[in-house]
This record gives structure tokens, C-alpha cells and sequence, in this order.
């Protein structure tokens, strides 16, 4: 991007340099466990420099051997891959946690040394410590919100000075009742800006409407001066429209660009001033850019623009945001752009078959799109903020959101993860809601109404254009209770409680925060309590739920409640009430871990969608029970709906609304038929399953890197079988791997990461990742007895975010000491050296030891450091890449070389744990000393 330029109206702009926000998230090593590294009882040394800077212990030193650990790329979740045991925690699925360690080896130029460096981890579950080249740098505590780690200070520039992150994940701790997973799960970029930038987080847009058409797009930049020196620059701010193009990936926050031409639409806003601000400060500027009739963001026009902010200096930082209006009445509910809008939303954790919560890009995509297929409009946030990705999908698509914090509390640590989520996300259209909390025991005491009033007054400091609700269950008609504190109230269950507390609240506006809880498994009619199944007819709830029907004929019938959030869109690990083991998963979703849709899926488009449709349960193989009845239901929005059982009319029956239409059928096999005004729909009995099928699911996007597959059976005559249940073993060929695989069985033990899964009433999803584009990547499916299935992906080239390569590992001994320099050889063999941390200087090989500037003689150098498991294995070297001077080189008490200098070279046998290097040099200049690296080096 250097030098290149645009005009921009009359004026021509320039960037001479641009920020980067560069990928980190593949070539991380892994171990599975904890490393322990106790400061040996003994050892002076190793207690004097246990707590010193850049002196960390065990995995997370910058020359730890991490040679044998798994090499993986993120997303991960380690919890996902392990094995089910009743004796695990129930409420995660009854997977392991534990505590695993990550590292990842990197380069800086050196033309980035001086530049503002930073580390983003988007989510690490559950609790974290991050080191960077030896120092801990970060303590994160929560496993749901996005981290930024300063890491300017300790970088390293060169090839040779290969910078280390290590992260130690602590997934022991507990901050949900549902499937968490362990480990770095979301996302981790490497972002380089000038000492002159824009803060992380630090460009809000604020559109206020004006008078139709004109709007005002306030926008608060927050500019960050890293320097040691005063500065000052100019800023320009501009408007364009954000790319719109349904394959286009959205860009990552902080991203920067070249403006687009501002001719694709009317809107074209710039502003230019000029910013100062001091030395090792921030300072905050607010400026209005007007805008005429610009194109709304809506549910359904999603419309989106981008504003870039520059500076001079090289800084180019670009957001997506959104024209639009929202409202929460207490009388009328819920107005977007003046109109009124009732929320028909689900409430969603954020696993997914295969992947647990290291959901790619791609899947949290295909999630959102299920979920508008249902005509589902409101996604919210359970419990805990959701990856940037999803949101920036809600805004694509149309989908409004309710953001949720995790914990609640007014410290300064629970104030600080409240103010992440909303810094990061208060740019996004989708975001109608920020809800402090869920279902809090204090909710109805003035402690927790004191707690809520911070919390909302932080987060309207940052964020004044949305209200700020809470999740409540109970307490809520006490006095001084937190429903007295936030601006909207949000209830859980409990239905008749939103007129009671309309009744005692009729100014503020109310939401049914979380609703329904109601018991099915996809493709089961009958309750299997041996298998942990329950019928798909809308007839069982959890203690405190109730069944869709109830909810929907309450919550439309109310103007005043703004709408609904169903518990849940989908199944998710975990929490498997009323269930315990062998069950996995819970039984709440509209759609099963898979993304399959449950009959539930079509009772709620029934509700929610206005175009004509016709959905018939249950399937109709029920061989076996030929002339008993079947309990048959249409849901629909039909007014009318006539039922034909092989051609014979059945009965036509007006549709109630809520309720539906339904007939009892004496099983005979065939064709049974449903017709409505509008719609129809025909299902079949099959004959026993043939061959295999794979198909991409119709809302999962086939020019992807990540994509879901359907996995199902057919009979001779092409039909799908909805009852099979074959073992299904898969081979992939091509750039390409399999992520995970699943099949919705709530009781299913079947590993999620495998190559082979079982039909579960006749479906499995084997979700495939192509690791390089353009590409063709075929997946096979075969099962005993059946006809194997072929798919054939041809996935084009796809832009994807730069990367930072992984570095070559070197294992270089950087831990030296050095003795104060003297006219006459000292004795090597003194024990007390080893203890010496005050006249003997602490060096690294290859930087200029100043003493020999000014002194010339005698110096012992002295390093003892832990080999490699390769070198102890096979053996190797210790090469002294440049030696200035006359040395004797010791190796372990033993002098092996004597009066050498330059490129000295020490071999190492195999069977050695430990090496200890000592070196008596003579300097006669400058020049002496250890100027080059110390580097071990492995056999073969």
C-alpha cells in the first residue's frame, strides 16, 4: 500500500504506510497437560531468578524444547478430542478439561522494530497466563472475552531473534452450567501500527438521525501516542460503503485499507483535522460528519458502510457500521427504523458438532443462516460475549442481537471485561441490546441493583445509543431489585410475570429474555428414556419452561413485550437436564448439535414466516405397526390444510394459528400428502437404505474453506431413509482435512474427531476444511452393505487475512554469565561463581560485551542449560558461531578445547540430559568476548 493514492472529491489522499493485523492462528505447538517447574529447594540461583524479568520458568522459557509437541493451527478446543466419562463434569458434556499449554514461534523485521506491537487473542477457555520471550505479560480471567497483549517492550527483530508467545490455558475453573471447551478457541492476530495510531477499539460511529433523510454519523477517535515524544498529526475520517458482495469476507476489526470509490452509492462523508497528542498518552476527539438518505440497515436490507479513519503517519483503521434506528417502547415493544418489529429470537451457547467451541468462521455462518431460514430475526448472546465472527455475520445478514456479559460484578476486573465487550462491539448494527447478566442469585436485592447501576453507567459512558437490560428470574416485583436499575427488563420464564411486572413497571420496556426449554430429539416421536430421547410433538418442558405453543399465544398476544428469545436455537454439549448420563447433550434446540432442523424448527417458521408452507410429522416408516394410530400434525401457516393418505383425502381442517392441525392416522405405508392454500408437501414410506448420499447443506456456502456436509441414506428408489442408522466411514482426498463429525444423538459417546460417524435417524455431518485454494477436494463415504457416495468440491481461490509465518525453531543458549574481567586467569574451578549474581554480568552471545571497551584480560563465561530430547536422543553440537578472543572451552568440568577462537564447534553425545559450557577467553580489544550466538544443534 505504500505510496499509493485516490482522490477523494477534490482532495488527493496519500498512504505512505499502513497498520497490519496479521493472523496468527496457524503453527502453534501443543501439550496436553501441565508443566511443572518448581524452584529447586537448593539451588541459590534458581531462586534468585525465579521472579526476575524475562526469566520464566518451565514451558514458558523462550528455549524450552517444545520439539515433540503437536503442531496445530486455531481455532482448537483440546476438551472436544477427549473421551466421554460419567466421571467428568456433567454440565460439559462430560468431556475432560484440565490445563494444556500453547506455543508459537515468530519473526520481526527489523524495519518493525520502533512500531506499536500488539497480540489480540479473541477467547481462551477458561482462564489464561500469557508469556512473551520469557515475560509474563498477561493474566486473563475470563474464557469468553477478547484480550489485547502489549508486547513492544520484549519483541525481538532479526531472524535470528525469533520471538516465543507461550500461553498456559487453565480450563479447571468453571464460569458456565454448559459445554466451555479448553483452550484457545477463537482467533489470535498480530497487529503492528506506528507509534502515532488509533487505539484498539478506539473508532466508535454513532449515526444519530437528524430529520429525514439526514443523519449526522458521530464519530468519537480515540488516538494513542506510544512515542516518548509529543506528536501530532492529521486525521482524516471518510465514509464509503462496505463491501456487500455475499462471499466477501467481512474485515477483521482494526483492519486497514485503501478507500473504496464512493460513487457505488450516495453517501460520501469525509472530514479532515489535525490531532496532538502527548507522550505516552491517548487523548479522545468527537467529530459529525452530515449524511443525506442513506441506505437503512435492516432485517431485511442489511445495509452497511465503512468508516476509515487515517493518519499521516501511516495509521489507516477501518470499521462496518450501520444507518439505523432502534426503540424500545413500553407500551408498543420493539420499533427498527420507526417500525415496529416484534423480536423472534433464540438464545444460543456456542458449540457445534465436530468443532465444540472452536467454531470456524464458516460455521457460526451457517448457524445464522439456519436460523433465518426459521425466520428467526433476534440472536442472543448465552451467556457470555460471542466471537467478533458471528457478529459480523448478524450484521451481513440481518440478524439482531442481544450482547451478553459474562460475569457480574462492579470491581475494577469485572468492569474491565465489560468494557471489552462493548468497545469491541459497539460498532455493529446487529447489537440492539447489551445485557449485564443471567439469572443472578442476588437478582432481587439492592446489593444487586447497586452492582447493575455501575454496570450500566459504564457501559452508557462508552455506549449511549443502546439500552442495557438484564436477564432476570426471579426477585424481580421486590423493591430496589436490579429490574430497578437497567432501562429495559429482560424475564426469564415465568410468563404471567411480564404482566405482573408491566403492571408495577408500566414505563420501562419489557422482554421475554428466555423462553421455552422444551424437551426433543430430531426423528423421535416416542419418549426413550433408556436412550435419553424425548417425542418431537411440542409436549415436553423442563420444571420451569413451557412448551412453544404457551409462549408464542402469550408473547404475541402482549404489544408491549418487545418480543421473545427461545431457549434454545440449537442443541448444545452439556446440561443435559432432565438427563445425566449416558446423555451428552441437551434437548432444548430448535435444531439438533448438527444444525439439522427438529420438528420444533418448522412449528416456529409456522409462527414466524409469512411465505406459504406446509411441514407433515412424523416421518412415515413405521413398520411394524401397520393398522395402529399415528398421532400425524401439519405446522403451518396454511389457514387450511387437507391430509391424503395414499391418495384418499383424510379430512381438511382449518389451522389454528398456535395450536396447528392434527390427525390420528392408522399406519398404513405410502405416500401421505398435506395441502394448504398456497402450499403443499408429500412425505413417503422408503424401503430399506441402499446407498449412501452427500450433499452440501443448502445453508452452508459451497465456495468456503470450512464447509458442512450432509451425510444420509437412500433407498432403491432414491428416497431419503429418515430411520437409518449405518455406520459411515469417510476418506478424503485433495488440500484437505476433516475438522469433526457429528450426527445430533444426544447420547451418542461416537468421537467428534474422527473420520467415520454413525447415521442418527438417518443423518451425520462431517464438516471438511480445504487447507490451501483454489482447490478440489473430493470426500468419499462408505458403510457395510451400502452403495459408497462421492462429492466433489471445487472451491475457488479465497481471500483470506495475511499471515504471520511460523519461525524456524533455534535453540540457542542465551542464559550466560559473565565474570568481571582480570589481569590474571582466575580458577575455573571455583564453586562459588555459580552463585555470584552481582559482579558476574548476566550476557547473551551476539550482542557487544562493553567491558571489554575499557578493560583487557582475563573473563570467564559460564552457561548451563538442558538439552534437547533430539540431542539427548541422538546427540549433536554446540556451535560458538563467533568467538573474539583466546578461550579454553570446559564442557561439563572438562577442558575440551584450548586457545581457540572465531567458529569453535563442541560435540555432544547422546545419552546427555544437561550441558554445562564454561569459557576462560583472553581479550585483547574490543573485539573479545562471545559475539556470535551459542547454538545447539541436533544430529541428522
Amino acid at each position: 500500500m505504500e505510496g499509493q493514492t485516490r482522490e477523494a472529491g477534490r482532495e488527493r489522499l496519500t498512504i505512505t504506510a499502513a497498520r497490519e493485523t496479521l493472523s496468527l492462528d496457524c503453527g502453534w505447538l501443543f501439550h496436553l497437560g501441565d508443566i511443572d517447574s518448581p524452584v529447586p529447594a537448593d539451588k541459590h540461583i534458581a531462586a534468585y531468578m525465579a521472579n526476575k524479568a524475562g526469566w520464566a520458568r518451565g514451558a514458558a522459557r523462550i528455549n524450552y524444547d517444545d520439539s515433540d509437541w503437536r503442531q496445530l493451527d486455531l481455532p482448537h478446543d483440546w476438551s472436544v478430542e477427549g473421551e466421554y466419562d460419567p466421571k467428568n463434569y456433567l454440565d460439559n458434556g462430560f468431556l475432560p478439561r484440565g490445563v494444556g499449554w500453547y506455543r508459537r514461534h515468530f519473526a520481526l523485521d527489523e524495519t518493525d522494530r520502533g512500531k506499536h506491537l500488539l497480540l489480540r487473542f479473541e477467547g481462551a477457555s477458561s482462564h489464561c497466563t500469557v508469556f512473551v520471550n520469557g515475560h509474563v505479560l498477561h493474566r486473563n480471567f475470563c474464557g469468553y472475552t477478547p484480550f489485547s497483549v502489549d508486547i513492544s517492550d520484549v519483541a525481538r527483530f532479526g531472524d535470528e531473534d525469533v520471538n516465543v508467545v507461550a500461553v498456559r490455558v487453565d480450563a479447571t475453573p468453571i464460569e458456565g452450567w454448559w459445554y466451555e471447551g479448553a483452550g484457545i478457541y477463537r482467533h489470535v492476530w498480530l497487529i503492528k501500527a506506528p507509534p502515532m495510531h488509533v487505539a484498539e477499539n478506539g473508532l466508535f460511529v454513532r449515526p444519530v438521525k437528524v430529520d429525514d433523510p439526514e443523519w449526522e454519523t458521530i464519530v468519537e477517535v480515540t488516538v494513542e501516542n506510544a512515542s516518548y515524544a509529543d506528536a501530532q498529526a492529521e486525521l482524516r475520517l471518510e465514509i464509503a460503503p462496505a463491501p456487500d458482495a455475499p462471499d466477501s469476507p467481512p474485515l477483521a476489526a482494526g483492519h486497514s485499507c485503501l478507500p473504496r470509490s464512493p460513487e457505488d452509492r450516495s453517501v460520501n462523508g469525509a472530514l479532515r483535522g489535525s490531532v496532538f497528542v502527548p507522550a505516552r498518552s491517548s487523548r479522545q476527539f468527537q467529530y459529525s460528519i452530515p449524511v443525506s438518505a442513506p441506505s437503512l440497515w435492516s432485517v431485511d436490507a442489511p445495509n452497511r458502510y465503512a468508516l476509515r479513519a487515517s493518519l499521516d503517519g501511516g495509521d489507516v483503521v477501518e470499521t462496518t457500521f450501520g444507518y439505523r434506528t432502534i426503540r424500545f417502547d413500553a407500551d408498543r415493544g420493539f420499533f427498527l427504523n420507526d417500525q415496529p418489529i416484534k423480536l423472534k429470537g433464540t438464545c444460543n451457547h456456542q458449540d457445534h458438532a465436530g468443532v465444540g467451541v472452536a467454531a470456524p468462521d464458516e460455521i457460526h455462518e451457517f448457524r445464522i443462516r439456519r436460523l433465518k431460514e426459521m425466520d428467526c430475526n433476534a440472536y442472543r448472546c448465552a451467556h457470555n460475549p460471542p466471537a467478533a465472527a458471528l457478529l459480523d455475520v448478524c450484521d451481513r445478514l440481518g440478524m439482531l442481537v442481544m450482547d451478553e456479559n459474562r460475569t457480574f460484578g462492579s470491581s475494577p476486573q469485572h468492569l474491565e471485561q465489560l468494557r471489552a465487550m462493548v468497545l469491541r462491539d459497539r460498532n455493529h448494527p446487529s447489537v440492539i441490546l447489551w445485557s449485564v447478566c443471567n439469572e443472578e442469585a442476588i437478582q432481587g436485592t439492592p446489593v444487586a441493583a447497586n452492582i447493575a447501576r455501575a454496570m450500566q453507567a459504564e457501559v452508557k459512558r462508552l455506549d449511549p445509543s443502546r439500552p442495557v437490560t438484564a436477564a432476570v428470574s426471579g426477585g424481580i416485583l421486590n423493591d430496589d431489585c436490579i429490574a430497578d436499575a437497567v432501562e429495559a427488563t429482560g424475564i426469564n420464564y415465568q410468563l404471567p410475570l411480564n404482566d405482573s411486572f408491566h403492571a408495577k413497571h408500566p414505563k420501562v420496556p419489557v422482554v421475554a429474555a428466555e423462553t421455552h426449554c422444551v424437551l426433543s430429539t430430531r426423528g423421535v416421536y416416542e419418549n426413550d428414556p433408556a436412550r435419553c430421547h424425548f417425542a418431537s410433538y411440542d409436549h415436553d418442558v423442563a420444571p420451569w419452561g413451557a412448551t412453544a405453543r404457551e409462549t408464542w399465544r402469550f408473547v404475541s398476544a402482549r404489544d408491549y413485550l418487545a418480543g421473545l428469545f427461545a431457549w434454545t436455537g440449537f442443541d448444545y454439549r452439556g446440561e443435559p437436564t432432565p438427563s445425566a448420563w449416558p446423555c451428552v447433550n441437551s434437548h432444548f434446540g430448535m435444531m439438533d448439535l448438527c444444525g439439522f432442523a427438529k420438528d420444533a424448527f418448522y412449528l416456529h417458521k409456522a409462527y414466524w414466516s409469512a411465505e406459504p408452507f406446509i411441514h407433515i410429522l412424523p416421518h412415515w416408516n413405521w413398520s411394524g405397526r401397520e393398522g395402529q394410530p399415528i398421532r400425524v400434525m401439519t405446522y403451518t401457516n396454511c389457514r387450511e390444510v387437507e391430509l391424503f393418505l395414499n391418495g384418499e383425502s383424510l379430512g381438511r381442517k382449518k389451522v389454528d394459528p398456535v395450536e396447528m392441525a392434527e390427525w390420528s392416522v392408522p399406519y398404513r405405508p405410502g405416500q401421505l400428502r398435506a395441502v394448504g392454500d398456497g402450499a403443499e408437501v408429500m412425505i413417503e414410506t422408503t424401503g430399506a437404505a441402499t446407498s449412501l448420499g452427500l450433499e452440501i447443506h443448502p445453508a452452508a456456502k459451497a465456495a468456503a474453506r470450512v464447509v458442512p456436509i450432509t451425510v444420509f441414506a437412500v433407498d432403491e428408489a432414491g428416497r431419503r431413509v429418515p430411520t437409518a442408522d449405518d455406520f459411515v466411514r469417510f476418506e478424503i482426498s485433495g488440500p484437505a482435512k476433516i475438522l469433526g463429525v457429528g450426527n445430533g444423538d444426544p447420547s451418542s459417546h461416537e468421537p467428534a474427531k474422527a473420520s467415520n460417524r454413525s447415521l442418527f435417524c438417518g443423518l451425520a455431518q462431517v464438516i471438511v476444511q480445504a487447507t490451501s485454494t483454489p482447490t478440489q477436494i473430493t470426500l468419499t463415504a462408505t458403510a457395510d452393505g451400502l452403495k459408497p457416495a462421492t462429492l466433489k468440491l471445487d472451491i475457488p481461490s479465497l481471500r483470506s487475512a495475511p499471515a504471520v509465518a511460523p519461525a524456524r525453531r533455534r535453540n540457542f543458549i542465551t542464559d550466560w554469565r559473565m565474570s568481571p574481567i582480570t589481569p590474571t586467569p582466575p580458577d575455573v574451578r571455583q564453586d562459588a561463581i555459580a552463585q555470584d549474581m552481582n559482579s558476574w554480568e548476566r550476557i547473551e552471545p551476539g550482542t557487544p560485551q562493553r567491558a571489554w571497551a575499557t578493560a583487557r584480560g582475563y573473563a570467564i563465561y559460564r552457561a548451563e542449560t538442558k538439552l534437547s530430547k533430539s540431542i539427548e536422543l541422538r546427540g549433536g553440537e554446540a556451535v560458538f558461531h563467533a568467538v573474539g578472543g583466546i578461550a579454553d572451552v570446559h564442557v561439563n568440568g572438562q577442558l575440551h578445547w584450548k586457545d581457540v577462537s572465531n567458529r569453535v564447534l563442541v560435540p555432544i553425545a547422546p545419552g546427555q540430559s544437561r550441558l554445562q559450557l564454561l569459557v576462560l577467553l583472553r581479550g585483547d580489544d574490543a573485539s573479545a568476548g562471545l559475539a556470535g550466538k551459542v547454538e545447539l544443534i541436533a544430529a541428522g
